[in-house]
């Protein structure tokens, strides 16, 4: 062997060495953060997006509350891969909400008030950073995955419980589900997410109201109303109720079966800028 070819080798095996222990290789879709066992969190970038639905989408199904408009989300955030489950719940909150026992089933079955009263004695346990629930524009981004249809591979193939070919493999829902069913067994979307349409509805923060006729950036919906809003449907929905621009509403107070959350959480970096 020369001696630049052994010299080439050295310090090729001296790069790949530095590698092995310095470099970092990103996951599809952003990095993942895991800021308390358990909770893996994937980050969603900036950007702009159409929210709501066409008028003919649904096939005449649609509601009169999804009008389109375009939504800037300014900062990127960190969505959590799934739904909360019944055993990360029954850790925090030391009781079974379910009606089903499922540990590794979405929690369900939880009011707005549940769900903020679970935040709170989860950020007492927090190693740094805070947690909250996403807007509803931050949650349709998100489910989105960069789609402008009624799902993030196509748009539906099907109105009721049949097989929808874009739905049937990121979801459960009425075709396939009768009940919730464990986190993260469909294929993932946006690079991470699991269930984001299916298996159980998710609290966001907003109230329910019209949309805005104009561009809005980080919209956070009215300041009062009577109504929260919920997106993404459940194992009891229709191929229909399981759209990307789907709104469901409740009361506050209202706990149900098929009705859950997902978090976003807040690194201790974001709150300083903030105050």
């Amino acid at each position: 062997m020369k001696v630049r070819d052994f010299l080439q080798l050295i310090l090729f095996c001296v790069l790949g060495l530095f590698c092995l222990s310095a470099c970092e290789v990103e996951e599809p879709g952003g990095d993942v953060e895991e800021p308390k066992a358990g909770y893996k969190f994937v980050e969603i970038q900036a950007g702009t997006f159409t929210m709501g639905s066409p008028e003919d989408e649904a096939e005449g199904l649609r509601g009169t509350d999804e009008a389109q408009h375009q939504v800037t989300i300014s900062q990127s955030f960190l969505l959590q891969e799934s739904e909360v489950t019944q055993s990360q719940w029954e850790d925090i909150m030391d009781d079974h909400a379910s009606s089903a026992d499922c540990p590794d089933c979405p929690v369900d079955n939880v009011s707005y008030y549940d769900v903020l009263e679970f935040i709170a004695e989860l950020s007492l346990e927090k190693e740094g950073g805070s947690y909250r629930l996403p807007t509803e524009a931050e949650w349709e981004f998100a489910a989105r995955a960069g789609s402008g249809t009624a799902f993030p591979d196509g748009d539906m193939t099907e109105i009721g419980c049949d097989k929808d070919e874009n739905l049937d493999d990121i979801a459960w829902y009425c075709y396939n589900a009768s009940s919730t069913q464990e986190v993260k067994k469909k294929n993932a979307i946006g690079g991470g997410l699991y269930d984001m349409h299916g298996n159980v509805m998710e609290w966001v923060s907003d109230w329910h109201d019209a949309y805005p006729d104009e561009n809005v950036t980080d919209p956070q919906g009215p300041d009062s109303g009577n109504n929260r809003v919920a997106r993404g449907g459940s194992y009891e929905s229709s191929v229909q109720l399981c759209r990307t621009a789907k709104r469901f509403q409740f009361p506050e107070t209202d706990a149900r079966n098929g009705l859950g959350f997902r978090l976003v959480y807040v690194p201790d970096t974001e709150e300083e800028e903030s105050n």
